[in-house]
């Protein structure tokens, strides 16, 4: 059985029902189909799927790239596909900047949708931490860093000594082979470990 879970945002009932069919015939699992933001963010909320199939164009005043930016300020972690009938230059770097995985123009195949689906999988799982040899415990503290937090500060959040913490951050760096802990929160926030708000308030 596929460990996938897809959440389909599509105001059109054809299509959305066309990629349903799509990926049950693979064994996904489809937690979900809307058609508007708010409708997305609600079922995104319930069922927090790896994967979201969405259209830019949806029913009401915001679009498919506006509803991905806005689950990702919480959820940066599912894959995203989006289809369009539009190719518009503005549009696509609109999109980009969302950091899709893929990007697929209306209409396509079966095939072109399920191979965009594996190549997204496999990108997904290339950048896990684990490639990195981080630990959970590591990317705890990475994240915590993230957030401008101190080693005192992680180390009573963590019921860790802030000597613990100071020996993680120096393993983060040696692993990922970098000279500063905004360094490792770039590569972070590239390989959508986590999201990244800002760099500005790290202890140096």
């Amino acid at each position: 059985m596929n460990n996938e879970t897809v959440l389909i945002i599509e105001d059109s009932e054809f299509t959305s029902a066309l990629i349903e069919d799509y990926l049950l015939s693979q064994n996904f699992v489809v937690c979900g189909i809307a058609s508007s933001f708010y409708e997305a963010q609600t079922l995104f909320e319930i069922h927090q799927p790896t994967i979201i199939i969405c259209d830019i164009h949806l029913d009401g005043n915001k679009n498919g790239i506006e509803c991905i930016k806005t689950i990702k300020l919480n959820f940066p972690h599912p894959l995203v596909i989006f289809i369009s009938s539009d190719s518009k230059r503005e549009i696509l770097l609109k999109a980009q900047k969302t950091k899709p995985h893929a990007y697929l123009t209306k209409p396509f195949t079966k095939d072109q949708l399920l191979t965009a689906i594996e190549m997204a999988i496999i990108i997904r799982q290339g950048n896990h931490y684990s490639n990195y040899n981080l630990t959970d415990k590591e990317i705890e503290v990475l994240r915590l860093l993230g957030e401008g937090k101190s080693n005192k500060q992680i180390g009573e959040e963590l019921f860790i000594s802030h000597h613990t913490v100071d020996s993680r951050r120096r393993k983060i760096m040696l692993k990922l082979n970098v000279n500063s802990i905004n360094q490792a929160l770039c590569i972070a926030s590239e390989k959508e470990w986590f999201q990244v708000e800002t760099y500005n308030a790290l202890i140096k």
